[in-house]
């Protein structure tokens, strides 16, 4: 499983710089206070909306953190909404394909097994359809 979620995320990272622990750790968890209490976004980080899904109970949303310095990509925010329950937010590292490994996967590992199948699901036919869709995108350059 840990494979074919990198292989997944390969192409949307594969010019991004290693994720930091703070970076990680923003995303999981300080996010949360910038959508709940209207708070402007960390200093030196944008936020790109990727995209917004429902699946039967589950809102989902996908946000790209970037740094601000050379619009290189720390990651993405998962925020995942089921019926009435509070948020739960998780991060996908960044892919450095320099060498440099990146803080969080194996967090987020921990956060797709705690996840119920539902959720889960959810998440990786949307890994699954950004693939095939960078995928198209890099044959129509060739």
């Amino acid at each position: 499983m840990k494979k074919l979620l990198l292989l997944l995320l390969l192409p949307t990272f594969a010019f991004s710089q290693a994720t930091t622990e703070t970076e990680y750790n923003y995303m999981k968890k300080g996010y949360r206070d910038v959508e709940e209490r209207g708070l402007d976004v960390k200093s030196s980080y944008y936020t790109v909306e990727l995209n917004k899904q429902t699946v039967g109970d589950y809102k989902m949303s996908y946000t790209l953190l970037r740094r601000t310095k050379d619009s290189s990509i720390a990651g993405v925010i998962i925020k995942s909404v089921a019926y009435n329950n509070p948020a739960n937010y998780y991060c996908i590292p960044a892919v450095n394909v320099k060498g440099k490994e990146s803080y969080g996967w194996d967090l987020f590992y921990d956060d797709i097994n705690k996840m119920n199948c539902t959720e889960a699901k959810v998440v990786m036919q949307h890994l699954a359809y950004n693939l095939a869709f960078a995928m198209s995108a890099a044959i129509k350059r060739k």
